[in-house]
This record gives C-alpha cells, sequence and structure tokens, in this order.
C-alpha cells in the first residue's frame, strides 16, 4: 500500500474494444488513493471516466476492456486476477453502491433475504447464489435488522419483508447501503448513489456515507458529478477529465 492507502491506483490505462475493431481509450495514467476513515470524492462530466477507474479492474463490466497499471486492494494487485478471486473480493472487501438500487437487487426476492445471503457469503457459510437457509439463519435476521437500523431505517421487519419495488427510492438506497455493508467490507464505492433521490434525501445519505467513514473507518470513495454535494461530503477530491485525473487531489 502507499502512504496508508488501503486502494492505491497507479498509472491505471483501459481501453475498450469497439465492434469494428477500433480500440478506444478510457483511461490514461489514473492515479488514486483511498485511505480508511476518509471520503475521497472524484468529480467530472459524464463520460469523464469516474467508474471506470473501478468497475472495469473489479470486473463489473460485460465488455472485458484491456487494463494496464495497478489497482492494488489492500497490498494485493487486482489487474490481472481471475473472476473467481475477484468475485471474493467483491463485496466482502469492496462493496458498491450504486446509482439506481433497483438494477442491481434481485426483483424477485425479499430485501431481508439478500442482505442476509450476503452475510452468509461473508461467513463462508453459503455459496453464491444460494439462500441463506439453514443454521444461523436466525442469527443473520437479527444481524439484517441491525443493519437496516444503522443506515436509518425505521421498521426494520417491514423493510426486510419488502420486495424492492414496494420501497420508495430512498428506502431501496439505504438498504443498498445495508447490503454493502453485511459483508463488512473496508472500501466503499458510492457510484453517484445520491443521483436518483431528491434533495432531502440526497442530505441523508451524504451524512450517512459521512458516518461511514468517521464511525467505521471505512474507506469510502464518492463519485459525482454534484460539485455541492461533494463539498458537503469528501475529505479530499480529485477531478478527472477525458481519462486522466485533471486535478487534485486536494484535501478539503
Amino acid at each position: 500500500m502507499t502512504d496508508g492507502a488501503i486502494l492505491s491506483i497507479r498509472g491505471l490505462e483501459l481501453d475498450f474494444p469497439s465492434r469494428v475493431g477500433i480500440v478506444v481509450p478510457a483511461l490514461r495514467g489514473v492515479d488514486f488513493d483511498a485511505r480508511a476513515g476518509e471520503v475521497h470524492a472524484i468529480v467530472g462530466e459524464s463520460g469523464s471516466g469516474k467508474s471506470s477507474c473501478f468497475l472495469a479492474p473489479l470486473g463489473l463490466y460485460a465488455a472485458r476492456p484491456s487494463i494496464r497499471g495497478s489497482f492494488r486492494f489492500e497490498g494485493r494487485e487486482l489487474v490481472g486476477l481471475g473472476e473467481r478471486e475477484l468475485c471474493r473480493i467483491r463485496g466482502t472487501g469492496i462493496a458498491m453502491v450504486f446509482q439506481d438500487p433497483l438494477r442491481y437487487f434481485d426483483p424477485s426476492m425479499r430485501v431481508g433475504r439478500q442482505i442476509a445471503e450476503t452475510i452468509a457469503i461473508a461467513e463462508g457459510r453459503s455459496p453464491m447464489g444460494l439462500p441463506a437457509e439453514g443454521r444461523g439463519r436466525r442469527a443473520r435476521r437479527l444481524r439484517a435488522r441491525e443493519l437496516i437500523r444503522s443506515v436509518g431505517l425505521g421498521e426494520p421487519d417491514r423493510v426486510l419483508a419488502a420486495y424492492p419495488r414496494e420501497l420508495s427510492g430512498g428506502m431501496c438506497q439505504r438498504a443498498m447501503i445495508a447490503q454493502a455493508l453485511a459483508g463488512n467490507p473496508r472500501l466503499l464505492i458510492a457510484d453517484e448513489a445520491t443521483s436518483a433521490v431528491d434533495a432531502g434525501l440526497k442530505r441523508g445519505i451524504e451524512r450517512l456515507l459521512r458516518s461511514l467513514a468517521d464511525e467505521r473507518g471505512l474507506a469510502v470513495v464518492y463519485i459525482s458529478h454534484d460539485p455541492a454535494s461533494v463539498r458537503r461530503v469528501a475529505d479530499r477530491v480529485s477531478t478527472m477529465s477525458g481519462g486522466r485525473m485533471a486535478e487534485g487531489p486536494w484535501r478539503r
């Protein structure tokens, strides 16, 4: 790790193949660090490469880009790892929160079961995709209830029993953060996590992300196109443009 960073990115370059055989450059020479207990924001216009810095090295793009450079999590190089090894890191080491939780929750499963499944996977008791049943089921449900409360949702039993479509946008986003925390990650990447909610709900989620860094000691990467939101939540800020880090990081 570099200077105590949980995540250290150095010289990251990314090219996407096109349908006509032309290589499309997406990132060029990106350097970035995320440290425990801090919110490091990346701000930039749509298409600047903010999300690609993290989604591509973690294997979260359907298209397989060419990746060069270094993406180290807790000292371990992730560039070049296979899908099975990356799957072990996603969720339990690095967790993601996206703009639209309804796209990432399973619509056919109740929220509580999905959170319990994440807990079971983190404990090594359930293979990916199988329901969290059997021994420890009650303990996992209690843990899921604690997580729902910890993200500021009242009536946890009602939330856990609901399908994602039955929750409001703000409730669903907080439930997704609870699911992200279920694997006890050390790094949380919030990719436009406040973009799809109204101003009041946005402030609440910003405060929640801030508290996760302050109280849990999480390293939080906050990806946003909204400079005002970044000013409210971030310790450090970097600006991306055209696939490069254009400014920063500077400390607020």
